[in-house]
């Protein structure tokens, strides 16, 4: 069995197979390492932690179980009330986890090797050097180019937000998680600050243009400025893109898509962690249960029910988009006298939720 992608995705995916018994299982890794390039953020929930375990708990920097949704200004305010709390993970270390783990368990990671190609027909990869590899699954993790995707036609042009994010050092620390619902900062998403450690906050946010997205970065901090909070240093700067369409199919041949590849993130929030953990979770029943060719099939069937979910998502984020974005939910909602808003579970923000007026 083939794995192409040594992040989250793929490494879940190679454990619970070499777990399962599974042998021969080999990752390919474009990259010198696993955990480039950075660019989550990190924000999961309890179900996702569960799902890892005590790989996952090794990688907790912090939790919450207070949100503040807001304008730049602040007229606006409601606050989220976490039943279930999130969870700041250190992504980087979970990929590494991860990938100890995998290897301990009689894995192959094969680091600075970039698939080029792949053939379903002939069951056959080919690397960047040229050489063909024969594989009887290839699970494609790749990130969201996702350009092997598009060679095996299943997707036609891929739509991506792209998310700008930086770490910094400020004069004192932030209550808890604050959500920017603003046009100002992003016209198709939202931006964020989350308390990472004593005095250091990671600000982001995401839009279909990067100079925009750039942009309402630097308002966030403006507006951090305004409120007291002094940036200090900036410690880092990274990025990323976040899937935002869905593919034509999952499957081609004994070909499967995973993760970013298969744009199984939320299309409300654009966390990918909370699919893959759920994945890895239903694995080993399905590989306990399924015959070896039949694999793909199988993890169709369980991969179908978050592509029906997130079509749904999806479209709700699309109307918000063309009727002002975030922002007019917000004013809607603060219009109509609602102070919080009860969220059961983190996963899912629209289910079971419990609205609080003033």
């Amino acid at each position: 069995m083939c794995v192409v992608g040594a992040g989250v995705a793929g490494l879940s995916f190679a454990l619970a197979t070499i777990t399962a018994g599974y042998k021969d299982v080999l990752v390919f890794e474009e990259h010198s390492r696993v955990g480039v390039p950075k660019h989550c953020t990190g924000l999961v929930s309890e179900t996702t932690i569960q799902a890892w375990g005590s790989i996952a708990r090794s990688c907790v920097i912090s939790k919450f179980r207070d949100y503040v949704v807001r304008d730049v200004e602040g007229r606006n305010v409601i606050y989220l009330k976490l039943l279930e709390p999130a969870y700041l993970l250190d992504r980087v270390k979970l990929e590494e986890e991860l990938a100890d783990a995998v290897l301990s368990a009689g894995g192959i990671i094969k680091f600075r090797r970039k698939v080029r190609a792949i053939h379903p027909h002939r069951n056959v990869l080919i690397d960047h050097e040229g050489n063909h590899i024969g594989y009887d699954i290839a699970v494609v993790c790749e990130g969201a180019p996702r350009i092997l995707a598009r060679s095996l036609n299943l997707y036609s042009k891929p739509r991506n937000f792209i998310g700008v994010q930086q770490l910094v050092l400020l004069n004192k620390s932030p209550e808890t998680v604050t959500v920017y619902a603003d046009r100002r900062i992003s016209r198709n998403f939202f931006g964020w600050c989350v308390p990472v450690t004593d005095k250091i906050a990671l600000i982001g946010t995401a839009d279909l243009h990067g100079p925009n997205a750039y942009v309402g970065v630097l308002r966030i901090l403006h507006a951090l400025e305004r409120e007291g909070y002094h940036v200090r240093d900036v410690l880092e700067r990274f990025g990323g893109l976040i899937p935002v369409d869905l593919p034509r199919r999952l499957t081609a041949d004994n070909v499967l898509l995973l993760g970013d590849a298969a744009s199984l993130v939320k299309p409300l929030t654009g966390g990918g962690l909370y699919a893959i953990s759920r994945v890895f979770r239903a694995l080993p029943g399905i590989l306990k249960h399924t015959d070896p060719e039949e694999l793909p099939h199988a993890l169709m069937a369980e991969i179908s029910v978050f592509k029906r979910r997130f079509k749904l998502h999806g479209i709700i984020r699309s109307a918000l988009t063309a009727l002002g974005g975030y922002e007019t939910a917000l004013k809607a909602l603060s219009a109509a006298g609602i102070h919080s808003i009860e969220v059961r579970k983190y996963d899912d923000l629209l289910t079971n939720m419990k609205l609080c007026f003033r």
